[in-house]
């Protein structure tokens, strides 16, 4: 992997409330038999096998709103805040980075004074998309923290 990033296959998009995206940007992850659509939100869709006919969870396909079939929120207990590592949802513009890869994407944020970084990766021969979330507390004070991962699937 290191030699990816010396060569300059890995790209960094820094997002803030000057710096929007125009349309939605998004990365395909996948193998012979799984993948996934990952987008600047989160949330494109997964799939196994075919990518039109077995849909694990939701397509949506409008570029201008990404609305993500897959994503993760998290809620504060004692503020009852609540959050989504996706932009998209959430009402504060902070700044975030997204970095694609060689099979993987990875997002880091600040949210709620937790800092907030997310790998997504499928890999090579299992069927199965890997989320990797690392969650520090930017505060003193022990936090109590309530984490969910809402997949909207493809029933049939």
């Amino acid at each position: 992997m290191e030699d990816f990033l010396k060569i300059g296959l890995e790209y960094t998009i820094k997002l803030d409330k000057e710096n929007k995206l125009p349309t939605t940007w998004s990365m395909i992850l996948g193998n012979e038999t799984f993948g996934t659509v990952v987008t600047q939100n989160l949330g494109g869709f997964t799939w196994h096998d075919n990518s039109r006919l077995n849909r694990l969870s939701a397509w949506n396909n409008n570029p201008v709103s990404d609305l993500p079939s897959e994503t993760i929120y998290l809620k504060d207990y004692k503020t009852g805040k609540k959050w989504s590592l996706s932009d998209n949802i959430n009402n504060e513009a902070n700044e975030s980075y997204i970095t694609y890869g060689l099979g993987s994407v990875k997002f880091k944020s600040i949210q709620n004074n937790i800092s907030q970084e997310l790998d997504i990766f499928v890999p090579r021969k299992d069927n199965i998309k890997i989320n990797i979330l690392k969650l520090k507390n930017l505060e003193p004070n022990k936090r109590n923290l309530k984490l969910i991962y809402y997949i909207k699937p493809v029933l049939r």
